[in-house]
């Protein structure tokens, strides 16, 4: 699990939060999200991210630019890639901004399905914690229309909605999903 600063090439910038699954470790479970949520908060019990398009495991490991991909169509595995010439700085933007590791950390996730999600996360330093994340369209009650993760696209964002669950109810996540 990563969480990384993305820096924007107009110096707009936010947070993607990738977990990697246990099933499929070359894919992962990326989020948007407009605030940290790595540090130490005893408010945050729930926030509301952007559902990304899976990205590579790389992104575990990577900081620097980010290049846009050479006939990218944001069906495939991620939207872009990072840059294969070692001799680019760090701090270099790319066509589509940079990336800056802010913190990593543990990731079990329990269940999985298109419009849920529950999940076991520690950030190094920090105490676990237990999320269950919904689709934001399946909370309200409408109707739940499978989408697989290749459909995400930047026009449609796809918002999900975390909860934290106690240590002692983490039992509960995965008969909830």
């Amino acid at each position: 699990m990563v969480l990384l600063h993305h820096e924007l090439p107009d110096h707009s910038s936010h947070f993607d939060w990738m977990l990697q699954r246990a099933d499929n470790p070359h894919e992962l479970l990326t989020f948007r999200l407009n605030h940290r949520i790595d540090l130490p908060a005893d408010t945050l019990n729930e926030f509301t991210a952007e559902r990304l398009i899976d990205h590579r495991a790389i992104y575990l490991e990577y900081e620097g630019p980010v290049q846009a991909r050479a006939g990218g169509d944001g069906v495939s595995n991620d939207s872009f890639t990072p840059p294969h010439a070692s001799h680019l700085a760090p701090e270099t933007m790319g066509a589509r901004g940079r990336v800056r590791r802010l913190a990593s950390g543990t990731c079990t996730i329990h269940a999985e399905s298109p419009s849920r999600v529950a999940l076991h996360t520690q950030f190094l330093g920090q105490p676990a914690q237990h999320w269950l994340a919904e689709r934001a369209d399946t909370l309200s009650g409408s109707p739940s229309t499978p989408q697989t993760r290749f459909t995400i696209s930047e026009s449609s964002p796809e918002l999900w909605h975390f909860r934290l669950f106690q240590a002692a109810r983490s039992g509960i996540l995965e008969k909830n999903v």
